[in-house]
């Protein structure tokens, strides 16, 4: 049994219990371990940006060809499923951190820069502060990635869907999310006039091909709306009242839902596997389903909850995973 956890050691006793679970699965997720090609990647991010443009530019052509009510009705979806599609890219981003994006750090950090001006994120800072979340996961000084909006995850998991799913729809949270980068003296010269390059092609293709309201009605509202919502929820499905707790298997959520297109859609890039994430960030998203498959062979992993429609109905954190 795991007894009382004496106070001030519980970080020590975590990582314990989590380096221990890792040990015992390891040797069985080696063979998960091997990154897509360049190119896999590279079609998959701009399946991403078509799906998107597709979206827009149906409902732009509803617009324009007399049909105003129902472009109107429709312009929200759009606007819901275009954000979707920025946080896939930033999922991808996410991905090369890990260098499980492609094939070598190079092209990691080659695709992840591209997708980092989409997102208008300085993505060294964002790299450096992520792999603080994994290394001190919770930790209130240390894990730098969630420092800015650590205290909206904060306390227990009851009323889960009215503070985390309803409360973000009011878009209180968007000051904390967004911090455009367009210009960082952190970053390489190369990357800095590549992001210039990025703005001055954004404002050439509103002002010369679709025209501004286009670009602020299918970029930027998206970008500043639905696309923060999701990234809201997405951050409170995967730690939201669990960032305290003493076993860092405690300290992130799978949250699988039954339909496979919620999945697609909420969660792209199988990022409801977030726990699977957590404990072995090597391996790459699109395998990450094949690596929960594998731990559902372990009893204490597959007695914990790692569905998404109980979250939002229960307000019980998810049981921990022992090793055994």
């Amino acid at each position: 049994m795991r007894g009382v956890v004496p106070s001030g050691s519980t970080e020590i006793v975590g990582k314990l219990l989590a380096g221990s679970f890792r040990r015992t699965h390891a040797a069985a997720l080696r063979d998960l371990q091997r990154p897509p090609h360049f190119a896999q990647s590279a079609a998959t991010a701009a399946s991403h940006v078509m799906l998107a443009v597709m979206a827009a530019c149906a409902d732009h052509w509803l617009w324009r060809n007399g049909h105003p009510i129902v472009a109107a009705a429709l312009y929200p979806v759009v606007v819901f499923f275009i954000g979707t599609r920025f946080r896939a890219l930033c999922n991808m981003m996410h991905e090369s951190v890990h260098n499980t994006l492609a094939a070598t750090p190079r092209q990691n950090k080659v695709i992840g820069r591209v997708l980092s001006l989409f997102d208008f994120t300085g993505y060294d800072i964002y790299a450096s502060d992520h792999l603080t979340h994994h290394r001190y996961l919770g930790d209130p000084d240390r894990d730098l990635d969630f420092a800015a909006r650590r205290d909206l995850m904060s306390g227990d998991t009851s009323r889960f869907f009215a503070r985390h799913v309803l409360r973000p729809l009011t878009l209180f949270h968007v000051p904390r999310y967004i911090d455009p980068v367009v210009w960082s003296r952190n970053e390489p010269t190369a990357m800095r006039i590549v992001r210039v390059l990025h703005v001055m092609t954004l404002a050439s293709l509103a002002h010369f091909v679709i025209g501004w309201p286009a670009f602020v009605l299918f970029y930027l509202v998206p970008y500043a709306t639905a696309y923060q919502v999701i990234r809201y929820w997405s951050d409170a499905v995967d730690h939201a009242g669990i960032l305290d707790s003493p076993d860092e298997l405690d300290r992130a959520r799978n949250h699988i839902a039954s339909r496979a297109w919620i999945n697609w859609l909420l969660f792209p890039d199988e990022d409801q596997y977030h726990l699977v994430h957590h404990l072995f960030p090597a391996v790459p998203a699109g395998r990450l389903r094949l690596a929960h498959e594998r731990l559902l062979a372990d009893p204490i992993y597959a007695g914990r909850e790692h569905g998404f429609g109980p979250l939002l109905s229960s307000s019980a954190p998810s049981r921990s995973a022992e090793p055994q």
